[in-house]
C-alpha cells in the first residue's frame, strides 16, 4: 500500500501555496487546526475532485457562477457557496457556506488518485499568522513529524506563491471578491 493510501494528512505543493491536506474525517480536521494552532472561526477550503463533486455540496445554481468555475478550473479560484446537508455536520460547524477549489496541481491529482475520496480538507501549509512554507525542503523541516508525508512536487510543479483568489457568491446572487491573488474577478451584483 502507497503512503498516499495510506495517509489522511499531507504537506503538499498546490498551484498556488503549499498546503495541509486531508482526507475528509473529523480527526483530520481536528488534527490540522491542532497543527496550525488555527482559530475555529477560520473555516477549512474543500478540494472537490470535479466540478460535478462540488455541484453536489453546493446548494447555489448560477450561471454566473458555471462560467466562473469553467473559466478558472482548475486553476487558484476559490468560491465561497452555500453548501448542500450533503457535507458532514463537523466540517465548518459555525458555518452555511464552505469555500471550494479545484487546483492545478498533479500532486493533488495523486492524493485524489491513490486516496479515491470525493473531496479534500485544505488551509495553507503554516502555522497561523505565519509565512507559508516556500518549498519542499521547507514543508519537511515543518512538518515531517505532524503530518502522515510531505509529498513530494511532482515534476514541473511549483506553487506560485500568491494565494487564490477568493469569491463569495450569495444566495441572492451578488458576487463579493474577498482576497485577490492573480486572478481578477469584477463582482457583480
Amino acid at each position: 500500500m502507497s503512503e498516499i493510501k495510506a495517509g489522511k494528512l499531507f504537506a503538499s505543493s498546490t498551484d498556488t501555496v503549499w498546503g495541509l491536506i486531508g482526507r475528509p474525517s473529523e480527526d483530520t480536521y481536528e488534527a490540522i487546526y491542532e497543527i496550525k494552532a488555527r482559530d475555529k472561526s477560520k473555516p477549512l477550503i474543500l478540494f472537490p475532485k470535479s466540478i460535478e463533486i462540488f455541484k453536489k455540496y453546493c446548494k447555489i445554481e448560477s450561471e454566473l457562477l458555471d462560467n466562473l468555475i469553467k473559466e478558472h478550473w482548475p486553476g487558484a479560484l476559490t468560491v465561497i457557496v452555500s453548501c448542500s446537508e450533503d457535507l458532514p455536520t463537523w466540517l465548518n460547524p459555525e458555518f452555511d457556506s464552505v469555500g471550494f477549489r479545484i487546483p492545478n496541481s498533479p500532486s493533488i491529482e495523486k492524493i485524489f488518485k491513490e486516496t479515491g475520496e470525493e473531496f479534500l480538507l485544505s488551509t495553507s501549509a503554516n502555522l497561523s499568522g505565519e509565512e507559508v512554507v516556500k518549498d519542499y525542503e521547507e514543508a519537511l523541516f515543518e512538518f515531517v513529524d505532524k503530518v502522515d508525508l510531505v509529498i513530494e512536487p511532482q515534476k514541473k510543479e511549483t506553487a506560485a506563491g500568491t494565494a487564490s483568489t477568493i469569491i463569495k457568491l450569495e444566495d441572492n446572487g451578488d458576487l463579493k471578491v474577498l482576497r485577490e491573488g492573480d486572478i481578477k474577478i469584477n463582482a457583480v451584483a
